[in-house]
């Protein structure tokens, strides 16, 4: 069996349940923590649907206004932290680190 040094993870679906009468998406819920600008992040999300920015410039737009906001690591596990885990997500995570795996999400 090969010898994993990475594991990668997405998060909503993947290790976050959200329930399916609230269904959200990890950076809205961001979005709500730090109370971002609700008019410029549509004005992206706008740009991005109608093709006049990549996917990649969406998200940078998105990475600054939680910068505006001085977002740290602690800040959005913070943000997380009332949403239910998948069902194993914990498990599968600490074994993961147990065996030296880095982690990416």
């Amino acid at each position: 069996m090969p010898k994993y040094k990475l594991v990668c993870f997405d998060v909503d679906g993947t290790l976050v349940d959200f329930p399916p009468n609230d269904p959200k998406f990890s950076w809205q819920v961001f979005h709500d923590y730090f109370q971002t600008d609700e008019h410029r992040r549509e004005d992206a999300r706008n740009k991005f649907l109608s093709k006049k920015i990549s996917y990649l410039e969406w998200a940078q737009h998105d990475i600054n206004l939680w910068k505006e906001k001085n977002a740290k690591k602690d800040d959005f596990l913070k943000a997380l932290k009332p949403l239910k885990l998948m069902d194993g997500a914990l498990e599968t995570l600490k074994e993961l680190k147990k065996n030296n795996i880095k982690l990416a999400v």
